[in-house]
């Protein structure tokens, strides 16, 4: 994806100065690792068994469609937030199949991992692509809907979610660490949407996206901690 999005990249500030736009690493350097570890994560896979590989499989198809110029789902609205949600997805099952314990928590935390970055991608990452890409033709939740409509959107899924989670958390096998570390995460991300909802702001985007990726991976150290067996 990098190497399909080079001249993007090269146009946007924030990733200038990223290995290959920099020129720090050349495009043949970055082809032997995409070759390289593409064979090693499917050699890898198949040994973890026949489901496994065929998901991986499933996994390199999807997102080399995502990137390749002449499918480049990317480009397709909505079709580029769902590949991605999509993708996310399948790499919690891909895990949880590899080790034989595909369970209804790691579903709930494949649906949490994968669903974030849809509602959260147009206010924090695309919002950064917005001119690169408008200008190569790639439409996004980011060009179509007004700040506050992204920042709605956001917070209606932490609300529903920091809801949720008391109220479900006995019936996914999980102890009480994971309630109570989500809503706490949720309120604190909260506390950093709310000032910039009414109207884009750098520094106050720039507080909120690092609560979001503290959030974010906040809230699967929470399932991590929630799945030991303390009685709480």
């Amino acid at each position: 994806n990098d190497l399909c999005d080079l001249e993007m990249d090269k146009l946007n500030p924030e990733k200038l100065e990223n290995p290959l736009p920099s020129g720090e690493i050349s495009v043949r350097e970055a082809m032997t690792v995409i070759y390289v570890s593409g064979v090693a994560g499917l050699v890898l896979s198949l040994l973890a068994g026949i489901m496994p590989f065929i998901l991986t499989v499933t996994y390199m198809v999807l997102f080399l469609s995502y990137s390749n110029p002449t499918i480049r789902l990317k480009k397709r609205f909505l079709i580029k937030e769902g590949t991605l949600t999509v993708g996310l997805f399948l790499a919690i099952i891909i895990g949880s199949v590899a080790v034989g314990s595909l369970t209804p928590t790691v579903a709930f935390l494949g649906l949490f991992v994968s669903i974030v970055p849809f509602v959260g991608s147009p206010a924090f990452s695309d919002r950064q692509d917005m001119k690169e890409d408008k200008k190569f033709g790639v439409i996004t939740l980011a060009n179509v809907l007004v700040w506050k409509r992204q920042l709605e959107m956001l917070i209606a899924f932490v609300i529903v979610f920091m809801m949720l989670t008391p109220l479900t958390y006995v019936n996914l096998g999980l102890n009480a660490i994971f309630p109570i570390i989500s809503v706490f995460l949720s309120l604190l991300f909260l506390r950093f949407l709310f000032p910039v909802i009414v109207k884009y702001e750098y520094e106050g985007w720039r507080k909120a996206f690092k609560s979001g990726m503290i959030y974010w991976f906040g809230i699967q150290i929470a399932f991590i901690l929630g799945s030991l067996p303390i009685f709480l």
